[in-house]
C-alpha cells in the first residue's frame, strides 16, 4: 500500500493547484482533508491530475472548487451521491424498469405468434430485435456501471 503523503505537502500543492485553498487556514483544510480520508480517499498527483481518488469506488474526485464544501458537506455527499451503494441502487431502478418493458413485449410478440392472421415472420423477426435490444442494453448499463464506480 502507498505512504500517505504528509498533510503539509498536500496543502502546498493543492493551494497551487486550486487558489480558493490561499484564503483557508491549515486547521482548515486539514479538517477537510481528514473528511476525505474519511470516505475513503488517497490523494494523487499523476501528470494532468491532482486530486483524490476512492479505493473502494475508483471514483476520482479533483481539487477544482473542493474548498467550497465544508467537512461536514462532504461526508454528506460522500453517503449520497458518491458511495457505490447509492449509485448501484440508481443503476440497478433503472435496468430493472427497462428489463420489465423489454421482458413484455417479448412477451407479446411470442402471444403473437399464436394467431394465423398475423405475419409469422414478421413476428419472428420483432422477438428477434427485442431479445438484440435487450442484450445490448444489458451491455450497455454494465459497462456504464464501470464507469461510474
Amino acid at each position: 500500500m502507498k505512504e500517505r503523503i504528509p498533510y503539509d505537502e498536500i496543502i502546498s500543492i493543492i493551494r497551487s493547484v486550486e487558489h480558493g485553498y490561499l484564503e483557508m487556514t491549515d486547521g482548515e483544510i486539514i479538517e477537510q482533508l481528514d473528511a476525505i480520508y474519511s470516505c475513503n480517499y488517497v490523494f494523487e498527483k499523476k501528470g494532468r491530475f491532482v486530486g483524490f481518488r476512492n479505493t473502494k469506488t475508483k471514483l476520482n474526485l479533483k481539487i477544482s472548487g473542493l474548498h467550497y464544501y465544508s467537512p461536514d458537506s462532504i461526508i454528506q455527499t460522500y453517503k449520497n451521491v458518491w458511495s457505490k451503494s447509492s449509485i448501484g441502487e440508481h443503476l440497478y431502478k433503472e435496468t430493472r424498469v427497462k428489463t420489465i418493458k423489454a421482458f413484455f413485449l417479448a412477451l407479446f410478440s411470442l402471444f403473437l405468434l399464436f394467431f394465423d392472421s398475423v405475419n409469422f415472420d414478421y413476428i419472428v423477426c420483432v422477438l428477434f430485435m427485442r431479445i438484440i435490444y435487450f442484450m445490448v442494453l444489458q451491455e450497455y448499463y454494465r459497462r456504464k456501471s464501470k464507469t461510474l464506480l
